[in-house]
């Protein structure tokens, strides 16, 4: 792979990976601080009832989503994917347990039929993306799944059967997300038009065990 050239250094994209896993790093352990005190804050707010200071909570909780969102776009762009060897079902976990810090998030129905099986990529930067997909339908109840499909792990994400059709709001709004999952070894499926079965597919190969 090329090295990234400037007219003072020239940096190798393994040097820039490296720096935007630590920034994130470090700006995520100063989110969670200020979740920590939002949460003091909150505590303290409630004998009071004051509406102002419930407002400003969750303005700064939403400011804080958005830095968060911003990290994970950063990671899926510029940090190089890492190998490992995950069960598809504790990614599946994972991904649950990572949408439950997502701003505004949609109410979620999580649905898991899978037997044992594993696949190699990077967790955390696989996760950020698939989160980022539950994001883009905002308001809308979702269904978010896992199946084996053939010789691959199929992760989809679909509308509620009782939710109304609607224009596509995430189509090709978020191609960075997709290109997360194509350098993982993954490929992608957007759904299109106002009534469909899916909103977003993930497939990803499942590993033989003998070589695991």
């Amino acid at each position: 792979m090329e090295a990234t050239k400037t007219d003072q250094f020239t940096c190798h994209p393994d040097e820039i990976s490296s720096v935007v896993r630590r920034l994130a790093h470090d700006v995520r352990n100063g989110l969670n601080g200020l979740e920590m005190e939002l949460s003091l804050l909150e505590e303290l707010n409630e004998d009071s009832g004051d509406q102002l200071s419930r407002e400003s909570i969750q303005r700064m909780r939403r400011q804080g989503g958005e830095i968060e969102s911003a990290i994970r776009f950063a990671i899926c762009r510029f940090a190089q994917p890492s190998s490992d060897i995950i069960p598809a079902s504790d990614l599946f976990s994972l991904w649950k347990s990572r949408s439950r810090d997502l701003p505004n998030s949609n109410s979620i129905d999580w649905r898991s039929n899978i037997r044992d099986a594993s696949v190699r990529l990077d967790a955390r930067m696989v996760v950020d993306a698939m989160c980022e997909g539950l994001l883009y339908e905002k308001g809308s109840p979702l269904e978010a799944s896992v199946r084996i499909d053939g010789e691959e792990v199929l992760f989809e994400i679909c509308r509620s059967p009782n939710s109304p059709g609607k224009p596509n709001s995430g189509g090709n709004e978020w191609p960075l997300w997709d290109y997360a999952i194509l350098r993982n070894g993954g490929r992608v499926e957007v759904a299109t038009g106002e009534r469909r079965a899916f909103l977003r597919r993930f497939w990803f190969p499942v590993l033989d065990p003998a070589t695991i």
